[in-house]
């Protein structure tokens, strides 16, 4: 890093945190806004100028081109906000946090990476095939000696307690032998830089494998979200039971009883069948760029994978709003650039690039502009008029443009590029497929 911006951050450090001791000191119950975080057992309080000098720290930080090539921005965040909480707690003075500070730099600049294996059960999804690969993340059946291997790996550890090593072997069973897990090999300073490296890796991969579920599932047609994702973040539906009575004090229905759709009702099955028609969908396709380094891909390759993030994400979200929006974002990112005004592109090139004819596209034009009016109502006035059929329809569209903008890889770099083939088809022109 080079002087300037580290004269930078020892000075932004600084103001976060006389801004925390401040707030500890003068700590009391009201309206101003404050950020909490626990660490070591301590509660460690910020207000509006540390959070401000904390983030300009990690902007500096993720913007270094050593630094920022080798952590994200959550890892610096957290590296950062655990130098901050360990000075505050020690009480340490100026000279103190400025060789602190340095120490937690050259840290970050020289630490050299080791190779550490991440394997993370799966809930809710019934694998009936031996594997399948995920870009660089493994989706298979836990076998016994797998998990041998991390319980000698535990028992090995110096730094782990005899007392947790001995929970650490026995609970995990009946999360692993004969369980679905997922599986990675990531580059890491530490054991904390590795879960926050291996965490995205698997998360991605697996908004990958929701997105291909929207089109590929066979039950659960009306619930059509599909809730597959890491141990201890994914829940079951609930049950929900009320009561009807009239003005007159009638029971009309003494008890009702369903299902609340915020979580899964069953798993999504992965079999040979469902794999062929993910194949088919041109999977093999975004295997290929997840392997290759981020900063080899080409910008409509990044656009694609960060479109199906969202469309993935959006599908392990039990908030209906949240879901819509994360829906009709991954559609409007993959449509119209950033420099263009939304209006009426969105669905103009959605219908055209969706329907052949002109009264099919008509109706596809007419129904995206009214899911995006939703969005706007929602985002601009606080109107939630967003239930169910409506994030269905925007999932459904969504999927259809994502899977048939696939092709397009390989021949077009960026999205101006797309925007200008699109721009050649009229609303009555030919079919979207034959430019390919």
């Amino acid at each position: 890093m080079n002087e300037e911006n580290r004269s930078k951050v020892t000075a932004f450090f600084h103001k976060a945190i006389r801004d925390a001791c401040y707030q500890i000191e003068h700590y009391q119950v009201g309206n101003e806004v404050k950020y909490e975080f626990t660490f070591r057992d301590h509660m460690i309080i910020m207000g509006v100028r540390g959070v401000q000098a904390l983030a300009r720290v990690n902007e500096l930080l993720a913007s270094d081109d050593i630094i920022g090539q080798r952590f994200s921005q959550n890892t610096l965040k957290r590296e950062v906000q655990s130098v901050l909480a360990e000075i505050i707690i020690e009480g340490s003075n100026v000279e103190r946090i400025e060789q602190k500070l340095d120490v937690t730099i050259a840290k970050l600049e020289n630490n050299s990476f080791s190779s550490w294996t991440a394997i993370i059960p799966i809930v809710n999804l019934d694998l009936k095939i031996p594997s399948t690969q995920i870009g660089q993340v493994s989706i298979k059946i836990c076998t016994e000696d797998t998990f041998n291997d991390f319980k000698r790996i535990i028992r090995k550890n110096k730094d782990i307690g005899d007392d947790v090593k001995r929970d650490m072997t026995s609970w995990p069973e009946r999360f692993y032998i004969g369980q679905v897990v997922a599986e990675c090999q990531v580059q890491a300073v530490d054991s904390e830089h590795a879960y926050d490296v291996a965490n995205d890796m698997i998360e991605h991969a697996l908004n990958i494998l929701r997105f291909y579920s929207r089109g590929t599932m066979h039950n659960d047609a009306y619930n059509y979200r599909m809730f597959i994702g890491k141990i201890g973040y994914i829940y079951r539906s609930q049950f929900r039971a009320y009561r009807w009575q009239n003005d007159s004090g009638q029971e009309l229905a003494p008890f009702k009883c369903d299902f609340k759709n915020t979580g899964y009702f069953y798993p999504y099955v992965l079999d040979f069948e469902v794999l062929e028609r993910i194949n088919n969908l041109h999977f093999a396709k975004i295997n290929d760029i997840l392997r290759n380094q981020e900063d080899s891909r080409e910008n409509f390759e990044k656009l694609l994978l960060r479109a199906m993030d969202l469309f993935g994400s959006a599908m392990n979200d039990s908030v209906e709003t949240s879901s819509f929006l994360k829906f009709i974002i991954s559609l409007e990112i993959t449509l119209v650039d950033s420099h263009e005004p939304e209006k009426g592109l969105m669905a103009e090139r959605g219908a055209i690039i969706l329907a052949d004819e002109y009264k099919a596209r008509n109706e596809i034009f007419e129904e995206i502009e009214r899911l995006y009016n939703l969005r706007s109502e929602f985002v601009h006035k606080g109107i939630n008029n967003i239930s169910d059929p409506e994030i269905s329809m925007v999932s459904y569209i969504a999927f259809g443009v994502i899977i048939r903008l696939l092709p397009w890889i390989g021949r077009v770099r960026t999205l101006s590029e797309l925007i200008d083939s699109l721009n050649t088809i009229k609303f009555s022109g030919p079919p979207f497929s034959e430019k390919i």
